[in-house]
């Protein structure tokens, strides 16, 4: 539950000195002092409806005292009268714009009503006025927002039927709900929508373990086991491993003894531990097949544009082992509980993004080496 400021000396507008009390009739400040006393005491009790009764006779006594108007606005807020109760929060921020726990409040409010970037903001000021609470709800905000931006991608995804895309911002997703299985039941759709049987399996299973008992998982897990596609699939891992293709397996430090394949001429790495299954991890680029090549001809070799691709692809070969030791640096800090997981979830986007690009930039410059080798190369 949102804290709520503790009740205390700084609810009450300071009263006129004893001597004017006794000599005059009660003032304003006194009446409204004692109707938000009361009115507090049915907020603290849960009798919402009591609490802003007495609440809004306080501030009809005394509108300029802030903490009435907090206070009544946490009475609404309780009865799920959202636009009253950002008003009445509002109102004390006028007059006190230095009140975290209004900021704080605010910031709640304003979710209720999805406006997510109003919020964020009541929460970030609230933070910079000393509100350790409200830390965590701007967490929590980031991550809603970035949830939101998802779904609305992912419908568009759909709508276009780009599958890789729906992939990619599913994988984006788990980062704020790592534990859906839906999110993963939808990856492994896309996956196999993509034609990667064997990954789509993994997804499926994984779906499965976080959601045991359902009939729809488990119809996609048992569809794709008995199709002809995923057979083939089996048979080429098959060969694969006995032709020599897989370039390397081995454990990622980090990555807490999950298990990592990969293959030299197509689909990066997949690592994975009782079919707990990360679909996006990259190898370092120097991951080659171990079959001996031909040598190159010396005419090649001083071609201007080879030359040229070739100091390219070091540059990316560089870049990407530099991004992948980053990576691996930023997932063992997560895996530890080192630094806020929010700010690390999107450093691992962003080089997730970067090594994709990477992987593309070096496939067009691959292909673009062997049309120049054709020149040269007689098979």
């Amino acid at each position: 539950m949102i804290p709520e400021e503790p009740s205390g000396g700084g609810t009450r507008e300071p009263r006129e000195p004893r001597e004017r009390r006794r000599a005059e009739p009660e003032s304003n400040i006194t009446i409204s002092n004692r109707h938000g006393d009361i009115g507090w005491k049915y907020l603290n009790a849960g009798n919402y409806q009591a609490a802003e009764k007495e609440l809004r006779t306080a501030i009809s006594y005394n509108p300029n005292w802030y903490f009435w108007h907090y206070a009544l606005g946490l009475a609404l807020h309780h009865q799920n009268r959202w636009d009253e109760a950002i008003q009445s929060l509002r109102q004390t921020l006028a007059i006190n714009p230095k009140h975290d726990y209004s900021h704080l409040h605010l910031g709640y409010v304003l979710t209720k009503v999805n406006r997510y970037a109003e919020a964020e903001a009541e929460f970030i000021t609230a933070v910079r006025l000393g509100n350790s609470a409200a830390k965590d709800y701007l967490i929590g905000t980031v991550n809603q927002v970035r949830e939101n931006s998802l779904n609305s991608a992912f419908q568009k995804a759909r709508t276009e039927k780009n599958s890789q895309k729906a992939e990619a911002l599913w994988r984006k997703y788990l980062l704020v709900e790592p534990e859906d299985s839906g999110a993963w039941n939808n990856i492994g759709v896309a996956l196999k929508e993509q034609g990667h049987y064997l990954a789509a399996e993994a997804a499926y299973r994984k779906a499965l373990q976080l959601n045991p008992n359902n009939s729809l998982y488990k119809n996609n897990l048992n569809h794709l086991m008995g199709s002809v596609e995923h057979g083939k699939a089996l048979e080429e891992l098959k060969a694969a491993k006995e032709q020599g293709r897989i370039a390397k397996e081995l454990t990622m430090e980090g990555m807490k003894g999950r298990s990592m394949v990969c293959f030299d001429d197509s689909r990066g790495c997949t690592y994975s531990k009782d079919h707990s299954v990360e679909l996006t991890v990259f190898a370092p680029p120097n991951v080659r097949s171990s079959s001996p090549s031909k040598p190159l001809p010396a005419e090649l070799k001083k071609d201007p544009e080879f030359i040229k691709l070739e100091r390219n692809q070091q540059r990316i070969d560089q870049e990407y082992r530099e991004r992948f030791d980053a990576l691996q640096e930023l997932w063992s800090k997560r895996d530890r509980g080192q630094g806020d997981k929010a700010v690390l979830d999107i450093l691992i986007v962003e080089q997730r993004q970067r090594l994709s690009e990477l992987k593309s930039e070096q496939r067009v410059n691959e292909i673009q080496t062997e049309t120049i080798k054709k020149k040269y190369i007689l098979d």
